[in-house]
């Protein structure tokens, strides 16, 4: 039910001027040398971090760290590649699932990593191609005889996690209180839906509420995301939009986790804004880990984007897949050290 990728981006120029170096090897898995080539070249699944350390005699030397996920994605990988391999697959499956009877089925895949690592612009690839291919998939099953008893609509909503507070993305940013109904689910009374007929009109609307999330220059990024912005979107049967979901498709593109020195010299609400984005990151992490051990409580209460992810970690019609990015330069190893080990442990879930 829940995948884990790894994607590395290039270095930076102005990390190369400052004489940092890669730090990270993407590997072949030993069972899928015979099945490498040009054309089948994502089936890198291993990893390995060369952490810079010092001996005793003040001697440089590296420590090598070795991972293996579902698959991971060098700095050569297009766009195209990784959602090809991610989320690709998945939307036929989430259009077969949404004309089957039964619970909603729900698909959600989140970008995590540090600040500067790739997230935003990883998210805004899959918006697209996720768009495309679902309507692609919805024009192919109207055209199918077995199913042209069955029409779908779909609705879409936009909203972020800015300061512990959820604001409507396409509703002007107004907050909206975040709620659990009497069997614990979590919802959003009062979050404006649109309708989406086409891949373009879906895309017009998530333009829309990029524009409106919340953005601002920091030490690491021109264009820091300050916020968790959840694009969802929903199918539901012809005239039923207030009815049950058949099913939904969640994208979560998580604001970067930040080190103090990243913020220090910047003015006091981007400040802020990192010590909330952090404590938000952290409370994730504690489920993360908690799930990791099989606890019996999962403290998803500890934080409004803990609560809005824990279907897509607990519920049995859901499936999550993580997309962690990661910086291969030397400065940010420690940060990158521990993106791949929690996404290492989420894994083991």
């Amino acid at each position: 039910r829940l995948s884990v990728f790894i994607r590395k981006r290039p270095l930076a120029k102005k990390e190369l001027k400052a004489k940092g170096y890669d730090i990270i090897s993407c590997l072949f898995a030993s069972e899928d040398q015979d099945s490498k080539s040009d054309e089948n070249s994502l089936f890198r699944r291993e990893l390995v971090c060369h952490e810079p350390k010092l001996r005793v005699d003040c001697s440089e030397t590296l420590e090598n760290h070795e991972f293996r996920f579902d698959g991971v994605f060098d700095e050569w990988q297009e766009n195209s590649k990784v959602y090809d391999a991610t989320v690709g697959p998945m939307v036929p499956y989430l259009v077969s699932e949404a004309t089957a009877t039964g619970d909603t089925t729900s698909l959600t895949v989140f970008a995590y990593g540090q600040t500067g690592s790739g997230k935003t612009y990883t998210m805004k690839s899959i918006y697209r191609q996720a768009a495309l291919d679902l309507f692609q998939q919805l024009d192919e099953m109207r055209e199918s005889a077995s199913r042209r008893s069955l029409r779908i609509t779909v609705g879409v909503s936009f909203y972020e996690i800015y300061m512990n507070s959820v604001n409507d993305l396409l509703n002007g940013r107004s907050r909206v209180q975040l709620m659990e109904d009497g069997d614990g689910a979590v919802q959003l009374p009062g979050l404006k839906e649109l309708p989406a007929s086409s891949a373009d009109e879906l895309l017009e609307l998530v333009q829309l509420g990029e524009q409106a999330r919340a953005t601002s220059a920091n030490a690491v990024h021109d264009d820091s995301s300050r916020s968790h912005a959840l694009l969802r979107v929903t199918l539901y049967a012809e005239g039923k939009t207030n009815g049950p979901a058949l099913a939904r498709l969640s994208m979560v593109d998580l604001a970067g986790s930040e080190r103090a020195s990243d913020t220090q010299s910047d003015k006091k609400s981007t400040r802020m804004e990192g010590a909330e984005i952090n404590k938000s990151l952290l409370a994730l992490k504690e489920c993360i880990r908690a799930l990791d051990r099989g606890a019996t409580h999962i403290p998803f209460r500890q934080s409004k984007l803990t609560q809005l992810l824990r279907d897509s970690f607990l519920s049995q019609n859901s499936k999550t897949i993580m997309i962690a990015t990661v910086s291969p330069c030397s400065d940010s190893c420690n940060h990158t050290l521990n993106t791949l080990r929690y996404a290492d442990r989420l894994k083991e879930i």
